[in-house]
C-alpha cells in the first residue's frame, strides 16, 4: 500500500511469493499517483532504507516472539537485510552462555570461548566511542562475518548433543 500519511492509501500493492528448495522469491507492484516523487535518501546498502518510501518483507520461520529476517528495498534498489547487529550479538552471548554450561567433554576450548567473548565486544576498528566510528562498510561487514561464523560453530557444539 502507499501511505503518503494524507489518508488512507489510495494504490494498492500486489505482491507475489514463490519458493523451491533453496530459495524464497519475492515480487511487488506498487503503483504510485502520477507526479508523486518517492523518498529515496538511502544510497547504500544498510543504511535506513526503512524511511525511504520502500517495500519490508518481514520473515520469522520458527516461533512468534523469536528472532526474525528483516529485508528491505527502496525504489533505487538500495537492500537492507538480515538479522541487526544487536540481535546477532545477543544470539552469540546466549551461545556462549550454553556453551559455558556444557559438560567438560562437550565444551568448546577455552580459546573459542574467549574469542566469542571478543566478539562481543566492538573492536576499535569499528567504535572507540559513541561518537568515533568507523564508516568503513568492509570492516563492519568482516565483523559480522566473524560473530556469524561464531554463532556457527557455537550452534554446531550446542545443538550437536
Amino acid at each position: 500500500m502507499l501511505h503518503t500519511g494524507e489518508g488512507l492509501p489510495t494504490e494498492a500493492t500486489r505482491a507475489w511469493v514463490a519458493y523451491d528448495d533453496e530459495n524464497l522469491y519475492a515480487a511487488f507492484h506498487c503503483p504510485h499517483p502520477k507526479g508523486a516523487t518517492l523518498l529515496t535518501k538511502a544510497e547504500a546498502h544498510d543504511e535506513d532504507v526503512w524511511l525511504d518510501d520502500s517495500i519490508e518483507v518481514f520473515l520469522a520461520p520458527h516461533r512468534p516472539g523469536d528472532d526474525y529476517y528483516h529485508f528491505c528495498v527502496n525504489s533505487l534498489g538500495i537492500i537492507r537485510d538480515g538479522i541487526e547487529d544487536y540481535e546477532y550479538l545477543a544470539m552469540l552471548g546466549e551461545l556462549m552462555e550454553k556453551a559455558k554450561a556444557l559438560p567438560a567433554e562437550r565444551r568448546p576450548e577455552e580459546a573459542t570461548l574467549e574469542q566469542a567473548e571478543q566478539l562481543c565486544r566492538a573492536p576499535e576498528s569499528i567504535s572507540r566511542s559513541m561518537t568515533d566510528y568507523t564508516s568503513d562498510a568492509e570492516v563492519i561487514f568482516e565483523q559480522r562475518r566473524r560473530i556469524a561464523d561464531m554463532i556457527e560453530r557455537l550452534a554446531g557444539v550446542v545443538e550437536g548433543g
